[in-house]
């Protein structure tokens, strides 16, 4: 997409994502006539946190320690170093991803620029 954009001269776009594992509770709250649905704990607010790291290391997917550990031997982990979590006390360590066993697929998509 970005490289059909480039030609109409559209923004480039990117995105982060930030994985962490962990527990998180989600349903709907509020009071009536103004519920909603939403998720919170720790693992929510580590979430946002690995996902904005993302564009300070100028990668776009990041992992916490338990994350990387659970992702198994098809992926290649590096640590990127501890990220001080807002409101918590310790810093949390963060991975980048690759998948050790690069595909045809994948390597055409990477080289379109997708």
């Amino acid at each position: 997409m970005n490289k059909e954009w480039a030609g109409l001269g559209r923004p480039h776009i990117a995105n982060g994502v930030g994985i962490p594992t962990g527990e998180a509770m989600c349903g709907v709250v509020g009071a009536p006539g103004r519920l909603e649905y939403t998720i919170i704990g720790d693992t929510v607010n580590l979430t946002a946190r690995l996902e904005s790291t993302t564009k300070e290391a100028g990668v776009p997917l990041l992992v916490s320690n338990t994350t990387a550990e659970l992702l198994g031997v098809d992926y290649d982990t590096q640590p990127l170093g501890d990220v001080k979590v807002k409101g918590k006390t310790i810093s949390t360590s963060v991975f980048t991803v690759r998948p050790k066993k690069v595909t045809q697929e994948l390597r055409a998509a990477v080289l379109a620029g997708n």
